[in-house]
């Protein structure tokens, strides 16, 4: 009986996930017009807040011990990542007749995806509890915004890098 428990306390973490990106769309579609660089992308990243704040309200709800809240958690946020975003390019995409690499990639993609989201989830439970060290805190926050803030550091990056890279060619 108890392990149906967790499968349901998923579902519920993962009806918290929909309700976290509706409201999420909700903001970005009222108050962020369609802009393009830099500041935008900031913009949308720091919107990614209201998912560690869905998250941290998950956490508040859901019962159990650490490392089953943990998995819990973070299998549930997930999974329903994976459901509203990668299924159906799957579903519709790789069932076709003709092979593409770029449903091998998204698959590579949602796995990758699975373990961020279970990390995020065990840095959002380390952050919360009353007896992390204090020496600890800022790497457990920094941990988070990373996590937060990786599509636009990503972005960022690849900015650099081909603005670099066009440095380079017209030097030679």
């Amino acid at each position: 009986r108890h392990e149906y428990s967790a499968l349901w306390k998923c579902a519920q973490v993962a009806g918290a996930y929909v309700l976290t990106q509706l409201c999420k769309m909700l903001l970005l579609a009222t108050f962020f017009p369609q802009w393009t660089g830099g500041l935008a992308d900031f913009l949308r990243s720091t919107c990614d807040l209201f998912d560690l704040v869905g998250l941290f309200l998950v956490f508040q709800r859901v019962s159990g011990k650490g490392s089953i809240k943990i998995l819990t958690v973070g299998a549930g946020w997930a999974a329903a990542h994976f459901l509203l975003t990668k299924v159906v390019p799957l579903w519709v995409g790789a069932s076709g007749q003709q092979f593409s690499w770029a449903f091998v990639r998204l698959s590579f993609e949602s796995n990758l995806e699975l373990a961020q989201h279970l990390c995020l989830a065990l840095l959002l439970w380390l952050y919360c509890r009353f007896d992390l060290s204090k020496a600890h805190l800022p790497a457990v926050t920094a941990g988070i915004l990373l996590i937060n803030y990786r599509p636009f550091l990503f972005l960022s990056l690849g900015h650099l890098l081909r603005r670099a890279g066009s440095w380079q060619r017209t030097r030679a």
